[in-house]
């Protein structure tokens, strides 16, 4: 590495983290400026052979539908107004514009290229996106560790522990986590740029570009998804532990950042309303949960096996199997060695990184997905910087080629497994059987694979599904609500009312339950009964179905009240001028008063 010119106005040069003098780029760097950006190219052909099976997997019905072809905003013909409507409205509690919009853009070109409104959406342009997400968000990496080692080999090998690790697999394979990819993309653009504007910060004049780039990035982080909060606090841990910059100037450049970060948190619970969780944390116990999901997202890092979508460790759970004894002492052991080591300001950076990383979704906050579990693999997806951190920093102090050796079998490891992990993700069967196999009390698990099953008319084993999840939990609506679809899918009508009166049971306020309640008791030739239940429905909704009305109409008609019937079978062709069985009965209705003496 050239030694910049003696000038008041250069700013310092990267220096090791270890001896606090210029990086030996010569040490870890091919000879030429050129053949570092072969780094790039390097990280980007392992991200594509490593997730390629990825390529040709199916939209989840695991939000992917609701996200992408049954979301009513991306349906086509697209129009400019329903994207807009990100930008101005939360979808499925979430204000996430950018990435909708993302999802509008390959919706849009799949119209370009051809693609009819009533064909499916090809699930092959979202997956090679993510695919490409990814390898984009590890560059962006590369360029962050470049800016701190000074040295590009050094960064390479931490941007592939990051790109090839299998808890990323989680965030590559499902489509619905392009929020998580694009915000890891923006996170890591904006900690380079701050990384720049921090290595000048002690200077007198420091880099205003390199700063507005970063809160820029900062910003569509956010946009793209609310974890995005903690790079702030990443940023800090990095300019004052590792760039030796003064404390008091890193916390007044990071104000903007955490005032923008404030101003979407209240956007966003403005029009999300009053979220009522389905279980209360105590205060007194989130120090558990938290430390709980802190020991086993190290445990995953470590000893990347056995990774599913739901690991059960919910706080209601934490009892049974939170070791808080243990879970201490692996910390305190990991903060320990990190302190006492020769090269401790690399440690305690890269584990205040990884913490960082996982502070959002701890615990000490509650959020949705506590229900089935505090630890999700895309959870850890930034926190994966903290080691790529760490062993980037170690390569830039320590670049023997005994030490690249071992990192290169550890990364090559790492890919074999990732590629195997990201085949699970090549539907709900293969994902939820998986998940099954490693956590038998699932319930998320057991109704996924329940509906996948129903939907490729796998009646009987849909059956079995939903059954063997009521055993866990005979207080679950959803279940019984999927067991009865698939009994009445199967002709087993009586079975059928009575999983659906249970589901009704236990989610009274549950609108679709009444409805497929009321379905099924008009197959059982029991339309007052049905009547009731779409009344309530309609009465409940606070908002028009086409559906409900229409099947109003059917226990009318089945019970005589024909002029009844045909005013909800109008409106149902009010609510939905496509609706071809509700015009037919319309007609049917009319053609019979006609012929009426």
């Amino acid at each position: 590495m050239v030694p910049p010119a003696k000038s008041s106005t250069s700013a310092p040069a990267p220096t090791s983290p270890l001896t606090d003098k210029p990086a030996d780029e010569s040490a870890g760097t091919p000879s030429s400026a050129g053949a570092a950006w072969l780094w790039p190219l390097t990280i980007a052909v392992a991200v594509a052979l490593t997730f390629a099976p990825a390529r040709q997997h199916e939209l989840l019905f695991y939000d992917d539908s609701i996200n992408i072809p049954d979301n009513p905003h991306l349906q086509r013909p697209l129009h400019l107004a329903r994207v807009l409507h990100f930008w101005l409205h939360t979808y499925e509690g979430l204000y996430a514009p950018i990435p909708y919009t993302v999802f509008a853009a390959q919706v849009a070109v799949l119209e370009v290229a051809g693609l009819e409104p009533s064909e499916p959406l090809p699930p092959q342009i979202f997956h090679i996106t993510s695919i490409a997400l990814h390898a984009l968000a590890a560059i962006a990496v590369w360029l962050w560790l470049r800016e701190l080692t000074g040295m590009a080999t050094a960064a390479g090998f931490g941007a592939l522990l990051f790109a090839l690790h299998p808890l990323a697999a989680e965030s590559v394979g499902w489509v619905t986590d392009t929020r998580g990819l694009l915000a890891a993309l923006f996170a890591a653009l904006a900690l380079w740029r701050y990384a720049v504007f921090a290595h000048r910060l002690n200077n007198e004049r420091p880099a205003k570009a390199a700063y507005a780039w970063a809160t820029a990035f900062f910003i569509c982080g956010l946009l793209s998804k609310p974890s995005a909060a903690s790079i702030p606090l990443m940023a800090a841990v990095v300019a004052v532990g590792w760039q030796k910059v003064s404390k008091r100037r890193v916390a007044i450049s990071l104000v903007p950042w955490l005032i923008f970060a404030g101003i979407l948190a209240i956007v966003t619970k403005s029009q999300q309303g009053a979220e009522t969780l389905a279980f209360q944390v105590a205060w007194s116990q989130r120090p558990l949960v938290a430390l709980d999901a802190l020991s086993f997202s190290v445990g995953k890092l470590l000893v990347p096996v056995d990774l599913i979508t739901d690991y059960g460790r919910s706080p209601d759970r934490i009892q049974e199997f939170a070791r808080p004894g243990i879970s201490m002492l692996v910390l305190v052991v990991l903060t320990l060695v990190s302190a006492i080591s020769r090269a401790r300001r690399i440690w305690l950076v890269a584990l205040a990184v990884f913490v960082a990383g996982l502070t959002p979704t701890l615990g000490f906050i509650t959020f949705s997905y506590q229900a089935h579990s505090t630890v999700a693999d895309r959870f850890a997806y930034l926190a994966l910087w903290g080691p790529a951190l760490a062993l980037a920093g170690a390569l830039a102090c320590w670049p023997q080629h005994a030490l690249r050796g071992v990192a290169v079998v550890v990364i090559i490891s790492l890919a074999v497994v990732s590629n195997a992990q990201i085949r699970y993700w090549q539907n709900d069967i293969t994902l939820f059987q998986h998940t099954l196999t490693h956590n038998m009390r699932s319930l998320m698990a057991y109704n996924n694979l329940g509906i996948a099953l129903f939907e490729h008319e796998r009646y009987d084993e849909a059956i079995d599904t939903f059954r063997r999840g009521l055993e866990f939990s005979e207080d679950s609506f959803e279940l019984h609500n999927g067991l009865g679809r698939a009994l009445r899918a199967s002709g087993e009508i009586e079975q059928a009312l009575v999983a659906f009166h249970k589901a009704v049971v236990f989610a009274p306020g549950n609108l679709t339950v009444r409805n497929n309640l009321g379905e099924t008791l008009l197959d059982a030739r029991q339309p007052a009964a049905a009547a009731e239940q779409f009344l309530a429905v309609l009465e409940m909704g606070g908002q028009p179905y086409a559906n409900v009305h229409f099947n109003l109409g059917s226990a009318y008609e089945a019970l005589g009240q024909n002029q009844e019937a045909l005013l909800c079978y109008r409106t149902a062709l009010q609510l939905d001028p496509n609706y071809q069985e509700a015009a037919a009965r319309c007609v049917a209705i009319e053609e019979s008063a006609n012929q009426t003496p």
